[in-house]
């Protein structure tokens, strides 16, 4: 258990590639923060892990929502004493063609895609620096390095999460 005694908190985390990453952390030991804006899907992924063992909690969150995230993080550091890994795995996409995108989509798809994980790391950052450091997986794309059809707004949001990933890996 290469984890044991990590605390990972992981957006989208009730359905998905976000419940399986769960999942996988659990398996090595860490305790696991699901972050969801499903929150009965949360709680099933928390109790699943829960039952194997390991600690779990579930937080309904909206990763558009910087206040929410404020009190995620404060839930999990409350909760757990630390943080060490954050997984910004929260994602969503719009197929429409360029011309079909609404203001609407293009906010929801940087909302969701860039503007959360941003959110999210500076909610969480300063909690893994007082817990003596840590990880950030941002779950990027094969469209962060290329276009993709009727995916506008989606491909500008990963190309962005990307490029802030490099930026706060500096």
């Amino acid at each position: 258990m290469k984890l044991m005694g990590m605390i990972a908190v992981v957006t989208g985390g009730a359905s998905g590639m976000g419940e399986s990453m769960c999942y996988a952390l659990a398996k090595e030991g860490a305790s696991i923060v699901v972050v969801d804006t499903n929150k009965d899907g949360a709680e099933i992924v928390a109790s699943k892990i829960s039952a194997t063992g390991i600690q779990a909690i579930s937080v309904k969150a909206d990763v558009q929502a910087k206040e929410e995230l404020e009190t995620m993080a404060n839930v999990a550091f409350e909760t757990f004493g630390k943080i060490n890994i954050l997984v910004n795995n929260a994602g969503a996409r719009v197929i429409k063609g360029f011309l079909d995108h609404t203001k609407d989509d293009w906010d929801m798809m940087l909302g969701i895609n860039l503007s959360g994980p941003f959110h999210c790391s500076q909610a969480i950052v300063p909690k893994m620096i007082s817990s003596g450091g840590g990880s950030i997986i941002n779950v990027c794309s094969i469209a962060s390095y290329m276009g993709r059809p009727n995916r506008c707004a989606y491909v500008a949001a990963k190309s962005g999460l990307l490029g802030l990933t490099r930026t706060m890996a500096i």
